[in-house]
């Protein structure tokens, strides 16, 4: 992207922002750049070259930290449904495996 030059790089930071609603995360990856970088270039940068701009900006990561919360829930319900998952698929392969006494493969038979 536009990596090397601060002030066409904030510029385009800023209305990637604006258009997509994107986070200082996502802008970071999508840039090539770190989130220090970004956050560098939307608030004290482009307040000096575009303060229009800027307000904008400001008006998306507001929305982004207020809704912050909901991600995280959000993200949080995935993993645990994704693991719930996994363990199922895992369980049923294993009840598919089982030898004539009823045992999964490779588990021993206990002893008396």
């Amino acid at each position: 992207m536009v990596k090397g030059l601060p002030e066409e790089r904030t510029i385009a930071l800023a209305h990637y922002m604006v258009d997509s609603g994107a986070t200082v995360r996502q802008a970071a990856a999508r840039f090539g750049v770190s989130k220090s970088t970004v956050h560098k270039d939307i608030t004290t940068r482009l307040k000096r070259q575009n303060a229009v701009l800027y307000a904008e900006v400001q008006a998306v990561l507001l929305r982004n930290k207020s809704e912050r919360h909901i991600r995280g829930g959000n993200a949080t319900r995935d993993k645990y449904r994704e693991e719930a998952r996994k363990r199922e698929t895992a369980a049923s392969c294993a009840s598919h495996t089982q030898n004539k006494t009823g045992r999964p493969e490779g588990k021993p038979v206990p002893q008396i």
